[in-house]
This record gives structure tokens, C-alpha cells and sequence, in this order.
């Protein structure tokens, strides 16, 4: 499965053609744009044409704490194109659905968190040993604002945390359920 991010990847890149965003005045540095790009992986006790639903809008409720996705619209869809907006820490979110395919069990994602950052998320799933599967998700990220910080969940070691944390809540919410 290709995320379009080097496995285990964890880069912080520029603009095409300008200086890393680390380099210059602090004056030149807000000049640029600052992206950040990460991948990560961790296994899921589920084939993956059935681990795919815990990616879609619908199927991270049941193992994202206060994820409660309201849609424009009004009804949920996993329809290319779908909008639909989150909360987290009362700071709201707005999500597009680029492309759910479950029967390639890959889900890509365009979000925008306004003042804050904007990208693509792309997650991908493929069978493993036992019925498991090994999910890779991969965030590519630009700041909106002036404070580099607002790209800190997706810098290394925080975003190996995230998938952690992902993989544990994805486990006691599989437990939980009816056998």
C-alpha cells in the first residue's frame, strides 16, 4: 500500500524550491511555508476489508473519544466529496472525503483546521498473519498560522504517540465487543 509517504517517515520539507523552514531569521521563517509529513503503522485485530470501517467518518466513533462528526448535508456518506466537520478541544475541524475504496481498504482525506493546519490524510490496510491486518496512516500537513506548534501532533516521536494511542483505543474498543 502506498501512502505517498516513505514508510516510517517522519520530514519536515518547504515550499518547493525556498529553504527548509528552520533555516533564516525568525522574520524569514514565517515567510515560508512550513510542512510536515509522517507516516506510521501499528496492527489491527481485523482483516483488513473489515478494519477499513474503523477509518471511515461513521466508524471512528465507536473508538475516537468525543468524535461526533456533523455533516452539512445532514446525512453521513462516504461519498467522494462528503463534508463533514468535528470538534476537538473546541477547536473545529472541517473534513472532505477525497476516496473511501473498501474493497482496496484505503481512505484518503482532506481537512483544515483554520489559523491552524491543513493536508491530507491517507490511511491504508492490508492483511496480516491471523486475520489481523497492518494499518499505515500517513499526514501531510502545512501550517496555516505563524506558530510552527500548530504542526506539533505530526512531528516525530509525538506522531509514533498518536499511533500508539490509535492502536490502543482501536484494541479496547475491538474487546468491547460482541463476539
Amino acid at each position: 500500500m502506498d501512502t505517498g509517504v516513505p514508510k516510517g517517515d517522519m520530514r519536515l520539507a518547504s515550499w518547493p524550491g525556498e529553504q527548509p523552514f528552520a533555516e533564516g531569521s525568525e522574520q524569514e521563517q514565517r515567510r515560508h511555508g512550513m510542512r510536515l509529513q509522517s507516516s506510521g503503522q501499528f496492527d489491527v485485530a481485523l482483516p483488513a476489508a473489515d478494519a477499513i470501517d474503523l477509518f471511515t467518518p461513521e466508524g471512528e466513533r465507536g473508538w475516537v473519544p468525543g468524535w461526533d462528526p456533523a455533516y452539512p448535508t445532514g446525512q453521513p456518506s462516504e461519498d467522494s466529496g462528503t463534508v463533514f466537520v468535528t470538534m476537538s478541544g473546541g477547536v473545529e475541524t472541517t473534513w472532505v472525503v477525497l476516496k473511501i475504496d473498501r474493497p482496496g481498504a484505503t481512505a484518503a482525506y482532506a481537512r483544515t483546521t483554520p489559523g491552524h493546519h491543513a493536508g491530507v490524510v491517507r490511511v491504508g490496510c492490508a492483511d496480516a498473519a491471523n486475520g489481523h491486518s497492518t494499518v499505515e496512516v500517513a499526514y501531510d500537513m502545512t501550517l496555516l498560522g505563524n506558530d510552527p506548534a500548530g504542526l506539533d501532533a505530526y512531528a516525530e516521536g509525538r506522531f509514533d504517540l498518536m499511533m500508539q494511542e490509535w492502536s490502543d483505543a482501536i484494541a479496547t474498543h475491538l474487546d468491547g465487543l460482541p463476539v
